[in-house]
């Protein structure tokens, strides 16, 4: 394994520590002469403690005392180690901030304000390759997804792109298949579609890994299914869950610290079964189905 270089080191530390905070759906709620005040992204609590300072591109948690630079938060947030969280700001797309366009940020942002051109069945050749290049079973995604096409600016002259789902908030979480990020057009907030027996739900992080679900059982669900698009929707996801009152929740999160500390909360709420030994040894259950079908 080659050893991280300075350069790389430090280019990760440059990348702004509130477009990271942004891109996790987080906006700050105070703005002080040098610290911003956002909503913890780690725990619920009453009075806002968690705090970013622009100036010196570091965090910290005042309910805690943890604090860290922009690498720190990464693995915070991913439950990853310090040369994953170096890679993942500074060579994987999702996170490559530095890298990008002024209008690359304005298309992949979680933006508020968006101008929504066409919402369309799922059928587009280039989206559907790539539902099939993640070995996903392209029927089950053209039941639950859509294509959507829109505008951040409404005098831009080509729409942006891609595959979405519509949240509870009348938002859209979307998947930019070109650069391989998700982000939220409108209120970010979590995905649910109720079907088949009303007592039950299924809970995914995000709508691939439900899709994979059907493909891996290649047939559909007769339960509720509820997916959060980020695990510090969590705290969404449980009122939601108060007022439908489920029997048993069947949980299919992320086999990571996010994913293990998100299940620990839906579990010391409601009666669950954490499926995540489904796909032991993988992050997540298209990761398994991916593995499959390269060896």
């Amino acid at each position: 394994m080659l050893k991280l270089t300075n350069e790389q080191i430090q280019t990760a530390k440059n990348v702004p520590i509130t477009d990271v905070m942004q891109w996790y759906g987080f906006a700050p709620l105070k703005k002080g002469a040098k610290w911003l005040t956002y909503q913890n992204p780690f725990r619920t609590e009453k009075t806002p403690s968690f705090m970013v300072c622009p100036l010196t591109n570091t965090f910290r948690d005042f309910g805690t005392a943890e604090s860290g630079d922009v690498i720190e938060l990464i693995r915070k947030f991913e439950g990853c180690d310090f040369r994953q969280a170096v890679a993942k700001l500074t060579e994987n797309p999702n996170f490559s901030f530095n890298c990008q366009t002024s209008s690359q940020k304005s298309a992949e942002s979680a933006k508020e304000t968006f101008y929504l051109q066409s919402l369309k069945p799922l059928q587009n050749t280039t989206l559907l390759k790539y539902i099939e290049q993640r070995r996903l079973n392209p029927k089950f995604a053209k039941m639950y997804l859509k294509e959507i096409y829109y505008k951040i600016d409404a005098n831009q002259p080509k729409n942006y792109f891609g595959i979405c789902l519509e949240n509870v908030s009348q938002g859209f979480e979307v998947k930019n298949i070109y650069s391989e990020k998700y982000y939220c057009l409108g209120k970010k907030d979590i995905s649910v579609i109720e079907q088949g027996k009303p007592k039950e739900w299924l809970i995914f992080e995000g709508m691939f890994d439900f899709i994979a679900l059907l493909t891996h059982l290649n047939r559909t669900i007769n339960g509720n299914i509820l997916i959060l698009h980020s695990v510090t929707n969590t705290e969404k996801a449980l009122k939601y869950l108060e007022n439908m009152k489920p029997e048993t929740l069947y949980l299919f999160l992320d086999n990571d610290v996010a994913g293990n500390e998100a299940t620990e909360k839906f579990m010391q709420a409601f009666i669950c079964k954490d499926f995540r030994k489904l796909y032991n040894g993988f992050k997540d259950l298209n990761e398994m189905i991916l593995s499959r079908c390269n060896t």
